[in-house]
């Protein structure tokens, strides 16, 4: 039998998808690159953090019934978990939804669908959250050399807007020895670069003991279900320097990329870890998200312009060499004009080399669906364009300090026929940044997922161009 998995979604998403990918080839089943012809089996691994992510979902569903009729459609992640009794009755043209929060059931739901006749109503499994879903991992669906490494799941910040607490539930953490030893499984397959991820690096560990190894008396352990309601009320302290000290202390060659880090919880222990290893990449995942402190407020976060711009100035103190990531929502309820600014000010004074802009989605459940002032879609649609314009001309800036330099240049993709190679510095996440472009001889073979030195001589626009250094 052959499978085909559609993936939507974040990197969190990506890595999931790659497990329930491990869990058919264990069960026997061939993976089909390609929904044609026809595959037996279609898994459509579905994003619900906003509005247009749950509509490019949903579009793919009623897309992959009308391809392929006589194919079984399971509908996993985001979307199921959620919405998955829901969705039974609105959307009838999948067999069968499962939720994320607990992949290792997904082995069984798969054997009890296909036992059953096509045309039934569509089976539905929203697992309770237990643990940190990992596993398997033979297909890693990112470019060669690179790979996503998950180390807690869910989240207990609770900002106004989120909707990840009803959808991942409430943090949960794996062991730091767990955590190592996926990582030296995927160095030994090759793996050079691995991106550290979870809803927020900052709080991983808060739910475990001191050693890393054993989870706090009164919370919870791998086996127990996490009730969804209040957050948990953990009495631990961020771990994340134990574990990056425990990165440091493999003899191995890899970089490592932290994604993903709440501000207002962001641990300065970990820039002198950082500043000693430099596997350690000094890229800095902090979505800020505004700049107006009373909105910052409304949004369930402890920042403001002023301690945001302070903790940038710390980590620039301590690593001069650091590169910020970020991102900046616009049309959050009740944001004026002045709030607005305020994030423009914000942007202007951190400078991030790279930044995302997203416009407020409106999601069920959250505490500001309830709130007044709604932003008109025209008016949050034209303050994101701004920002955006506005990251342009700093990124483009910014790139220019790098003209001239040499870097370890990490190949993604190929072009022979072009003599162009795409691929990153380490100052570039996957997928979320601008790419180098590197132009070589028809005389140099090149790999992808192979490092090279390469001379950086010219920005175009949000990306860098190259050559080979000889």
């Amino acid at each position: 039998m052959k499978y085909f998995i559609d993936m939507h979604g974040c990197a969190k998403n990506q890595v999931d998808a790659e497990i329930l990918q491990g869990i058919l080839s264990g069960m026997g089943m061939e993976k089909d690159d390609s929904p044609d012809p026809s595959p037996d089996l279609i898994i459509i691994n579905t994003c619900s953090f906003i509005e247009s992510a749950k509509a490019e979902s949903i579009s793919s569903v009623i897309a992959a019934r009308r391809d392929h009729p006589s194919a079984r459609i399971i509908v996993t992640g985001c979307l199921s978990q959620r919405y998955g009794k829901l969705l039974v009755s609105m959307l009838p043209e999948a067999d069968g939804y499962f939720g994320n929060g607990d992949l290792s059931l997904f082995s069984s739901f798969v054997k009890e669908l296909l036992d059953r006749p096509a045309g039934k109503e569509p089976l539905v499994l929203i697992p309770g959250d237990r643990g940190v879903s990992c596993g398997e991992r033979p297909f890693l669906e990112g470019f060669p050399g690179s790979a996503f490494l998950k180390v807690t799941e869910g989240c207990d910040n609770c900002c106004s807007f989120c909707a990840i607490p009803l959808i991942r539930g409430h943090l949960r953490s794996r062991k730091i020895s767990e955590i190592i030893s996926e990582a030296k499984s995927l160095i030994s397959r090759g793996v050079f670069e691995i991106n550290l991820i979870g809803q927020d690096l900052a709080s991983f560990g808060i739910d475990l003991d001191s050693t890393g190894e054993g989870y706090l008396s009164g919370g919870e352990t791998p086996e127990d279900v996490v009730p969804r309601g209040k957050p948990m009320v953990h009495k631990g302290k961020t771990l994340l320097p134990k574990l990056l000290e425990a990165f440091s202390g493999l003899d191995l060659q890899f970089r490592l990329r932290l994604l993903y880090i709440h501000p207002d919880n962001f641990p300065l222990e970990i820039l002198p870890i950082i500043k000693k290893d430099k596997r350690i990449l000094p890229y800095f995942d902090l979505p800020f998200q505004h700049g107006s402190d009373r909105i910052l407020k409304l949004m369930n976060r402890k920042g403001s312009l002023e301690k945001y711009c302070s903790l940038i100035g710390s980590i620039r103190k301590e690593l001069p060499e650091a590169v910020f990531r970020t991102t900046f929502m616009t049309g959050f309820p009740g944001e004026k004009k002045a709030d607005f600014l305020k994030t423009r000010e914000l942007q202007e004074k951190i400078l991030p080399l790279w930044s995302g802009t997203f416009e407020y989605s409106l999601e069920d459940d959250t505490p500001a669906e309830k709130f007044p002032g709604r932003v008109f879609k025209f008016t949050a649609s034209k303050r994101r364009k701004i920002l955006e314009e506005n990251q342009e001309k700093i990124t483009a800036e910014l790139l220019k300090s790098f003209i001239g330099t040499v870097q370890e240049f990490f190949a993604e993709e190929i072009i022979p026929e072009e003599n162009l190679a795409l691929g990153r510095c380490w100052f570039q996440a996957p997928e979320v940044d601008g790419v180098v472009v590197l132009s070589f001889e028809e005389t140099d073979s090149l790999e992808p997922g192979k490092i090279y030195k390469v001379r950086l001589v010219g920005v175009s626009g949000i990306d860098l161009k190259a050559v080979l250094v000889r």
